[in-house]
């Protein structure tokens, strides 16, 4: 039963992983480039312009995690934790209904991605803050810890499928998205325990 409320409550990380996994790679797709003037004036890709695009996607989640997180402890002791988690599920929607509805480079398409993970960021940020906390609130001492690792092993996981995706796209063989895999289910733990 308690593990059941942490992989509902939780779910909210895979969010932050699976954002932050994809949407780098989302950026150097040639429909992405193309649809958002990404390219030059003679059809080549514009690679600076890209790269810049790609830091300021990934880098606007994550200060709205920051600010997110930050502003997660006064909301969640006026509204609960409960709320607060309904409301930065909200605020999470709200930045991929955003970063979604972007169109095009003409009609604002990146200020939109940008507002939107922004946004995103924030929601995903207090839900990452206020998620441990409320199920260590509602499981009992005899089990809490290993349901508050679920969320690690969530993030984790998160992460290692989405990379192993993106080895086999970068064809670097099969053998370096099992080591990656092992590196994340083997070496933090043993990492942590050694500390």
């Amino acid at each position: 039963m308690f593990a059941d409320l942490a992989f509902i409550a939780y779910w909210g990380i895979l969010l932050f992983g699976y954002d932050s996994g994809v949407a780098g790679g989302i950026v150097s797709q040639p429909y992405f480039q193309q649809e958002f003037g990404l390219h030059n004036a003679d059809g080549t890709q514009n690679k600076e312009r890209t790269n810049e695009v790609s830091s300021i996607v990934v880098s606007v989640l994550q200060a709205g995690a920051f600010f997110g997180a930050l502003g997660s402890a006064p909301i969640s002791s006026k509204l609960g934790r409960k709320m607060t988690l309904s409301f930065f599920t909200l605020v999470f929607s709200v930045g991929a209904i955003l970063a979604t509805a972007a169109h095009d480079h003409e009609h604002y398409g990146l200020e939109l991605i940008y507002a939107g993970r922004a946004i995103s960021g924030f929601g995903i940020g207090g839900i990452s803050a206020v998620a441990p906390a409320f199920v260590s609130e509602c499981a009992p001492k005899e089990v809490r810890g290993r349901i508050t690792g679920i969320f690690q092993i969530m993030v984790s996981s998160t992460y290692t499928i989405l990379m192993n995706d993106r080895l086999k796209e970068w064809d670097t063989g099969r053998s370096r998205g099992n080591a990656l895999i092992l590196h994340q289910l083997w070496d933090k733990p043993v990492r942590n325990r050694r500390a």
